[in-house]
Order: C-alpha cells, then structure tokens, then sequence
C-alpha cells in the first residue's frame, strides 16, 4: 500500500478522518503537489526538506486539526440544537394546525346545528349588538342582522318594550341570565308570542364577551292556553249558572212544598175546628138521649147504634185528618233538614220529663187500645243541657208507631220505654233510649231497609198498616244531629225495640223546663161584647170556623177576604185585634201588615194587635210574618184553645191598659 492508498484509507474512515496528514514524496513539480492535496493530504512536503520547516509544518497542522475538531464539534452541536428546534417547530406546526382543524370542525358543527335548530339563536358582542343570527331567527321574527336597528328587541311590540329592554339591560348590567315572554310584531304587521332566552358570555377572565340567545314561536301554545282559560271561563260560567239555577230550583221546591203544605193545612183547619163542633154536639145528643132513656127508657136501639156510628165516623174523620197533617208536617220538616236550616236549642231539662209527658200524650189512646205503657230507668234525677224539643219529636214518632203497631197484635200488648247512661266523660254524658213494643215486628228484609230514605214506602209494614216512613228517617236525621244513631231490633210477630244514644252536657241540679200551663177556660174570660175583632181570611170554610169560635165567646167581629180589604177596613175603624192570614189573593197578610204598621208610624195612631193565622209553618217565614209587624203567629191547623188563648191574652191586655 503506497501514501496515496494509505491517505485515502484514513480519509474514509470517520475515526481518522480528520487527522492532519502531509505527504513527504521526492516528486517535486507543481503537479505532483497538487495530486497529493487533491488526493486528501493537508501538506506535501517534496523531499529533501529541512528539519526546521517539517517541524514547523506538523506544529501548523496541528493546530489546524485542532481547531478542525473543534469547529467540527460546534457544527455538530448547532445542528443538533438546529434539529431539535425544527422538530419543536414541527410539533408546534402540527398542534396548531390541528387545533385549526378543530376550531374548523366545532366551526361547521355550530353552523350545522344553528341551521337545524328549531329555535332562533343570535349572539350579541360585549356592548350588545347583534353579530350573529341563524336562519330560524330571520324565518321567525322576519328581520335579517341588518335590519336590527335596535339589537335583538327589533320589533318587540310596543307595548311590551318598555319591560323587554328593562329585564335586558338589567340582566345585561349584571351579567345575568334571562328568560321572558313576549309578543313580536312581524313585517307584516301580525303578532306572534316568543319565548326569549339567553345566557352570558364570559372569558376566563371573567369579562363579558357577549350574550348567546334564543327565540321560540310559543303562539301556538299561547292560543291554547287563551282557549283553555275561555274554556275554563266559560265552564265556570255555567257551573255558576247551574248553581244558580239549581238554587232557583230549590227556593222553587221550597216555594211548592210550603205552597202545598199551607194548602193541606187550610181544608184542615176546617176539618179539626168542625170535628170539635161535631163532637161536642154529639156528646150534648148522648147526653140528652142518656138523660131521656133513664126517664122514660124509651130510646130505641136503632137510634144508640147510630150515635155510636156517627161517634165512629168521627172518630175516622180525626184519625185521617191527623193523619194528614202528619204527613204535611214530616215533608215540611224533612226539607228543613235537606236545606240544613236545622237549629238546636241549649235548654237545661230533665229528659225523664219528656218520656213521661210522651206517655201522657198518648194515655188516652193507649188506654182505649188496652196497650199497657211504663217507664224503665236507673235513676230519676238527671239535668242536662240539650234540645229537649227534639227529643220529645223523636219519642212521639217513635211511641206513634208503637201504637200503631201494637194495636193489631195478638200478643200482650205494652209499650215500654228506657232511659240509661249509656257513657260518661267528664260533663259530657251519652244517654241510651229504647222504645220496646209488642208489636207486630218486621221480618230481617224490612228491618234492614228500614231507615233508607230511598226506599221510604216500600217498607210492607208501612203499606200494611199505614204510615208514609218520613218520621223515621227524620228521627234519624235529628239522631245523628245531635251526636247519636238509631237502630232497631225485630222479630216478626214478636215486637221491636228502637234504640238510640244522644250525647249531651250534664249540669247539676234539677230542672224542668217543660212543665205545662194549664189552659184557661174561655168562657170564664171576662166580657168581651164591647172589643171589635178584624178576620183576614180568603177561606169561606175558615172564615165560619172561626166565626163560630168568635161567637163562641161573644166577642164582635168583620171579616175582609183579602190584605187589600183589610187595611181599607182597619182604616176605617179602630179595630182591638187582627187575625191575619199570610197567603191570600190580591194582597198577601205581609204587605197587609206593613201598610198598616207604616200608616200607625206616619199618623201617630195606637199600635193595633195582628196575630198572623196561616198554614206556613217553617221558622224563617214565622220569623218574616213577625219583621213583617205580627205580634204573634198560630200555625194552622189550630184548635180552638190556642185560638181562644190569643184572643183572651190579647184582649186581656187591652181590658187591663
């Protein structure tokens, strides 16, 4: 291997590449040089040489090598920095370009979803102008970006902008977000309803950049919710109106029942007021003919018999006309207890009072049934605070029955009633009635359907042996009333036993605040020849009862067959007393009243006794006859002792003024 070799060998390997070489060659000539430098020798030194100069040539070269190395090294560390910086800025390069693409992409996807959106969106900028809106804005409202003069309110109605900008900028002032409704007046003049909604837009330095909002067209759901509460009026509206009608339908009921019952009332004041002429003239006939058969016993059997027929008839004739003014009565009050007009009184009273004046209301009829009757209690003494008047309506209906029911069976007949503490707590005491009779029972159909008001009259019993079943859901209505319940045991043929507990307040003591006033006897009044009586009466059958009640104790009288003849009459002359009918033709005895009170008041005149005398029987018109100017008010039908025991106290007074 010659120099040359041996230089390129070192040359091509990286580890000796960079050594200095300088060939040493006895060729000399400018060529040979030359091909020794081109040939990779840093020097070529042509031989002979000097010591000195070879010297100095390697120290020269050395250094050069020297500094080669380090250049070397520099290039290599500048292009290892100069790498890793491109590959940063590659990196960079990518990161941005990728975040470009995303921007792109979340770009497109925005514009994708504003175009689909069923909503219009728009976006304000910082001062809240509008820089954004998506198609569904400009088809809803009908206003491009451009023609928002006003920002997003352009073309709030105006009568809504004042509010619409004030929640605006309120919200706007406080970065806030709102939600309103509002109406929208489109190009073409129409108004639609729109839900406006929109959230602030805030940087992560926490300035506002803008507001993100929405639009919806709500007219449609506005319409309905108009139409629903139309809908809703109007359903109210007739509600109303059917409560109305239905409370003209009830005074109407009312109206008819109180009509009915005042006409069931007036032929039946005829008939008791005629029963007692009738009876009183049949006992002066038994009288006479007893009298004439112990002078002469020549009264003939035909004739005994048809006084005891026409004691029997009647007899019939009271029992039916009873009859029927019981019925006037149970509907009367059956519809006092619908309407809930009800009131009970807070009376101190002893109730075994009112079982034995039950029992002496019914002595009479009990006795000539041969029906024996007592009362079973464990105490005698016992004062509570309740409603005795109550109490004594539902004995009487009771015991009535048991009467009834008594009377056509073939057992034993008796009728007992108890009375026992049923409970006590304190004041409040709850009192067990039972009324026991041995009667003729009902069988476990009829007992159970007894007290149902919907199947009053179908009850055998009732249609067997009479009766209209009104008194017994009445009692049951006053029962529960007052706190208790009612319910009955039975056996057919073998009797039944009505139980039922009221609750009331014990108080100490005894009380009896039922005691009864004896009636005076008319004809030992005083006499009454020199008073003038005024009857207001449009019932001829009524108008000769009461007249022969009047001549009964010989007091003068006129009678006007209506309220217009009255107070013409009561003008013309000073009358002591006037009994006043309530329902008549031409001029009712309420507006009869008040004309007559009214002229009294207007000419200084002297107060003129009116006793109202009719067959409405409710509390509230007994109450408007009395605001109406009545003094007092008997409810037909009457008998002739509460007649007579009007007249006597009134005249009585007159006689002692």
């Amino acid at each position: 291997m010659d120099g040359f070799q041996l230089l390129s060998a070192l040359r091509q390997d990286k580890k000796t590449s960079l050594i200095p070489i300088i060939l040493l060659s006895a060729r000399a000539g400018e060529e040979a040089r030359v091909d020794g430098l081109e040939a990779g020798a840093d020097d070529y030194l042509v031989k002979p040489f000097s010591a000195k100069e070879l010297k100095a040539r390697v120290k020269t070269h050395i250094e050069l090598a020297q500094l080669r190395i380090d250049l070397a090294k520099r290039v290599e560390s500048t292009s290892q920095e100069l790498t890793a910086v491109s590959g940063t800025l590659q990196k960079e390069t990518e990161v941005r370009k990728l975040t470009e693409n995303s921007l792109q992409e979340s770009e497109e996807r925005y514009k994708t979803l504003a175009k689909v959106s069923p909503v219009g969106i728009f976006c304000t900028n910082s001062v809240g102008d509008v820089v954004y809106v998506n198609q569904r804005w400009v088809e809803i409202t009908g206003k491009e970006i451009s023609q928002l003069t006003d920002g997003w309110t352009t073309g709030v109605h105006e009568e809504d902008k004042p509010h619409v900008l004030n929640v605006w900028q309120r919200a706007f002032d406080t970065c806030q977000p709102f939600n309103l409704e509002l109406r929208f007046r489109l190009p073409s003049s129409q108004t639609i309803w729109i839900l406006a909604q929109a959230m602030p837009n805030i940087d992560k330095s926490g300035n506002l950049v803008g507001y993100v909002g929405c639009v919806t067209d709500v007219s449609i759901r506005k319409k309905l919710e108009v139409e629903r509460i139309a809908a809703l009026t109007a359903a109210e509206e007739e509600q109303k109106k059917r409560n109305v009608e239905a409370e003209e339908h009830h005074n109407y009921l009312q109206q008819f029942i109180n009509m009915v019952c005042h006409e069931f009332r007036n032929p039946l004041n005829g008939i008791f007021n005629n029963i007692e002429v009738l009876t009183s003239g049949l006992e002066k006939r038994q009288t006479r003919l007893a009298k004439i058969q112990a002078l002469s016993r020549e009264i003939s059997d035909l004739e005994m018999e048809n006084l005891k027929d026409d004691q029997e008839a009647i007899t019939a004739i009271d029992i039916c006309a009873k009859q029927q003014k019981n019925i006037s009565d149970d509907i009367l009050y059956l519809s006092h207890l619908e309407a809930g007009r009800v009131q009970l009184n807070q009376i101190v009273f002893n109730p075994i009072d009112i079982l034995k004046q039950t029992l002496r209301i019914f002595k009479t009829e009990m006795s000539k049934k041969g029906i024996f009757s007592e009362i079973s209690t464990s105490f005698q003494d016992l004062t509570v605070k309740g409603d005795p008047s109550r109490l004594q309506q539902i004995f009487t209906t009771l015991v009535s029955n048991a009467v009834r029911y008594t009377e056509i069976s073939t057992n034993a007949k008796k009728i007992i009633l108890h009375m026992k503490l049923s409970e006590q707590v304190g004041e409040k005491v709850i009192l067990k009635f039972q009324v026991e009779d041995s009667g003729v029972g009902m069988t476990e159909e009829q007992r159970s359907s007894l007290f149902l008001q919907a199947k009053i009259g179908q009850v055998k019993t009732h249609q067997e042996y009479t009766g209209s079943g009104l008194g017994l859901f009445i009692c049951q209505q006053l029962i529960e009333l007052m706190g208790g319940n009612i319910s009955v045991e039975s056996q057919k043929f073998k009797g039944s036993t009505f139980t039922f507990t009221i609750s009331y307040k014990m108080v100490g003591g005894i009380e009896n605040s039922n005691s009864l006033s004896p009636m005076g006897n008319p004809h030992a009044s005083p006499d009454y020849t020199k008073f003038w009586v005024l009857m207001v009466e449009d019932n001829l059958v009524n108008q000769k009862v009461l007249a022969r009640q009047l001549d009964g104790i010989q007091v003068n009288y006129k009678i006007a067959s209506n309220g217009l003849e009255a107070v013409k009459m009561s003008a013309e002359k000073e009358y002591d007393l006037i009994l006043m009918d309530v329902e008549m033709p031409i001029m009712g005895g309420l507006e009869a009243t008040q004309i007559i009170r009214t002229r009294e008041h207007q000419q200084g005149l002297p107060t003129v006794p009116i006793v109202g005398v009719s067959g409405n029987a409710r509390p509230e018109q007994i109450s408007m006859a009395k605001s109406a100017g009545m003094d007092d008010y008997i409810v037909k039908p009457y008998n002739k002792q509460a007649i007579y025991a009007v007249i006597s106290s009134t005249l009585r007074m007159k006689m002692g003024s």
